[in-house]
């Protein structure tokens, strides 16, 4: 059986598509804007997936801390400095795993806010156990620390410090790792290698 259109249903049914493309066309770009939402930590401006949870920051250092998927957790501290300088600070990271079995990558590039650096860890962590002053730890196998420093460049301004730690077992981590760099605009294209000597420079 055939069926026979008039140059007026014909137009109609090509507009009825064409409208339909569009509208799924708008339904997508909705969708895509509504996977992140915009979180300011002081005068950081971060990108956050809509299923991180922020909470409440639990002392003065945090700028903002969020739960993500698979209970890994999200802080965000600004100490207001380098504090301890760069080189200290990546090999008190990495420090805090036991050397048998660690996997480290060091990165850094270009964000939003200017530039970073993303130290990479995985392996057993030795875990912070209860608060910072107690210094104790739990050994946490197959584990994964996510620790960027974001150096925030403003025109006319000396460079300021943020200090990003996401944590958690090493599958869940893994799948956090592009979200955490569309979170400070970063393209992991464009990421070089980072080694020590460079941040003497």
């Amino acid at each position: 059986m055939r069926f026979y259109f008039s140059p007026v249903q014909f137009s109609v049914c090509a507009l009825v598509c064409c409208l339909t493309v569009l509208l799924c066309g708008s339904s997508t770009l909705a969708n895509n804007k509504e996977k992140t939402k915009t979180v300011k930590a002081r005068s950081l401006e971060l990108k956050v997936p809509s299923d991180w949870k922020e909470t409440t920051p639990t002392s003065s250092m945090r700028a903002a801390q969020f739960s993500a998927p698979k209970s890994v957790d999200v802080v965000v501290f600004y100490f207001g400095g380098p504090t301890g300088g760069v080189a200290a600070n990546v090999e008190r990271w990495i420090g805090q795993f036991k050397e048998d079995g660690l996997e480290t990558k060091m990165t850094q590039g270009k964000c939003t806010a200017g530039s970073y650096i993303l130290i990479d860890c995985k392996g057993t962590w030795n875990k912070p156990d209860g608060p910072p002053f107690a210094q104790k730890t739990i050994a946490a196998p197959n584990s994964q620390v996510l620790n960027v420093i974001v150096v925030e460049e403003k025109a006319g301004k000396p460079k300021d410090y943020y200090f990003l730690k996401v944590s958690g077992s090493a599958e869940a981590v893994g799948k956090q790792a592009k979200n955490v760099r569309t979170m400070i605009g970063a393209d992991i294209e464009k990421e070089k290698e980072f080694k020590l000597e460079d941040a003497e420079k």
